[in-house]
């Protein structure tokens, strides 16, 4: 599908886009930071998206870490102004950037489990939600009606789809227990969710990605061995798994070619605390 953006007010620019879809897997521990707290035990909190609570990465955000990776390789100083537009020290040359980016959604998160290290937990509310997404931008997803089957498959309050494991397993968190469940094509879930799928009721996964039940880390600086400000910082687990789509330009081949297969390859720093390895993530175009 093709959209058309109006880009100026009096609607003479018009530009023609097509929707590209990726996933996004924290394969480190990852913080990005809402600029807010709680007034509690946790000094920072992380963005969630304004409408659902579920955490989320806002599209500045995004857009700003892929800015800064692709701005450590001078040959790409062509692509990142045209995919994400001039620096406001370029004027009068300033320009917006052509590409469109849209927040990152969580579509699963891991738990810890009695049977195995951890399991990967969404519900049917953050599929019907990926799926309704790709609906809007016209994106043709070809196991959309496969997700759309396994997320309606919940029995109880969770259900497991482990055939070597027992027909009830604990996920820990919530202290729940998953009953076992079967689906024809297993493999496909996994692909889009994560290797040992879980599914949960929508209000069991509002509470496991509430600021309740998120891992808080302790932080501490230190003078001279002495503890001199120790804070507490919440954070997403690794393997915590997003959906974004980005807006492409019909008329920017090159650069998309270059973009895409260059996201993919490394791992792609998102959100804080960079040097201690926070935020290090695997973009997978879908």
């Amino acid at each position: 599908m093709k959209l058309k953006i109006v880009l100026h007010p009096n609607q003479k620019y018009i530009m023609q886009f097509t929707p590209k879809l990726y996933s996004l897997t924290a394969i480190t521990n990852m913080h990005v930071g809402s600029g807010k707290n709680n007034y509690g035990i946790i000094d920072n909190l992380i963005q969630r998206d304004v409408v659902s609570g579920h955490p989320t990465i806002n599209s500045s955000s995004l857009k700003g870490a892929m800015r800064e990776f692709f701005s450590h390789n001078k040959a790409h100083a062509t692509l990142v102004r045209e995919v994400f537009g001039s620096e406001p020290k370029d004027k009068p040359t300033n320009r917006p950037g052509d590409y469109r980016f849209f927040p990152a959604h969580l579509l699963s998160m891991p738990v810890r489990c009695d049977a195995l290290p951890y399991v990967n937990v969404t519900s049917k509310s953050a599929v019907t939600g990926f799926l309704k997404k790709l609906e809007t931008f016209g994106i043709e997803y070809q196991d959309a009606e496969t997700l759309r089957n396994w997320s309606q498959s919940l029995s109880g309050e969770a259900t497991h789809f482990q055939s070597d494991l027992n027909d009830s397993i604990a996920v820990e968190a919530l202290d729940l227990k998953a009953q076992k469940g079967t689906f024809d094509d297993i493999d496909t879930i996994k692909e889009v969710v994560g290797d040992y799928p879980v599914l949960v009721s929508d209000t069991q996964f509002s509470d496991l990605t509430s600021d309740s039940y998120l891992p808080v880390i302790a932080r501490n600086h230190l003078e001279n061995g002495i503890s001199q400000n120790l804070w507490y910082e919440q954070i997403l687990p690794r393997q915590s798994r997003f959906y974004f789509i980005v807006l492409v330009p019909n008329s920017a081949t090159s650069h998309f070619n270059t973009f895409n297969s260059e996201i993919e390859k490394p791992l792609v720093q998102i959100g804080g605390n960079a040097s201690i390895g926070y935020g290090f993530s695997k973009i997978s175009s879908l």
